[in-house]
């Protein structure tokens, strides 16, 4: 947004330097261009709700359950539940999270939501589209 208004990122605010940012300018997909996929895409930070998307592979953590892996080249729509075969892969991502997590001085919530029914309870998960193409 800040390539669109014409506005520069300050380097500090109020005497503090600003904290780096972290993804791409959407002036691009503005202008009809084309702008690289991003190599990390995160939504959410709550037990809540938590994904993480890297390439073709995505990890999902809803209520604090399991992190779910899915592959959504093969799967677009998230049926098929990949985390035990996947170990590997979803360690990977699940490792990555932590670190964006620690690199950015984020804060992942761990409050669990007494209210909120569990993922296995609410039947099949389904993507949902998203800017770039679906999550």
């Amino acid at each position: 947004m800040l390539d669109l208004a014409g506005v520069a990122y300050p380097e500090s605010a109020a005497g503090a330097p600003t904290p780096a940012l972290d993804g791409q300018s959407l002036l691009p997909v503005f202008r009809g261009e084309t702008r690289p996929a991003p190599a990390m895409l995160i939504a959410g930070l709550t037990e809540r709700f938590r994904m993480v998307r890297m390439g073709d592979w995505k990890i999902v953590r809803v209520v604090a359950e399991e992190w779910e892996l899915y592959n959504l080249a093969d799967d677009p729509t998230e049926l098929h539940d990949r985390a035990t075969e996947g170990a590997a892969t979803r360690d990977a991502l699940v490792a990555a999270y932590h670190d964006w997590i620690r690199d950015h001085e984020a804060v992942a919530t761990s409050t669990r939501p007494e209210t909120t029914t569990p993922s296995r309870a609410r039947g099949p998960r389904r993507g949902a589209p998203c800017a770039g193409g679906w999550a």
